[in-house]
């Protein structure tokens, strides 16, 4: 094995991505939606991603100071705020592709 190995293995580790939604908000459905939809795409960066419910885990969505719902905070490698229902999903996909591209540097 040589020392470069992990190094890739650590880039291609996946983006973390936390959608914050509320269960009442038709927004907040077309954003799981549209997120689920991006993801499948093949071009799409690889994401771990976790739906918050913000009527469950008020605390949470406090610490990451979210406001507004739906809104996909990007965790790792850079923090990151997307508010709306993504339906823009090539724009998504930049800020994504933009944050995946530089933990690889």
């Amino acid at each position: 094995m040589s020392g470069q190995e992990p190094d890739r293995a650590a880039a291609r580790r996946p983006v973390e991505l936390v959608l914050y939604v509320s269960p009442a908000s038709p927004a907040s459905a077309r954003a799981q939606h549209n997120i689920r939809e991006l993801m499948a795409r093949p071009d799409a960066p690889k994401v771990e991603l976790d739906v918050c419910d913000v009527s469950e885990d008020a605390e949470r969505a406090e610490a990451d100071r979210i406001l507004f719902t739906p809104t996909l905070v990007v965790r790792r490698p850079l923090l990151a705020w997307i508010v709306g229902d993504l339906t823009n999903g090539d724009e998504v996909l930049r800020v994504l592709r933009s944050v995946e591209t530089e933990e690889a540097t």
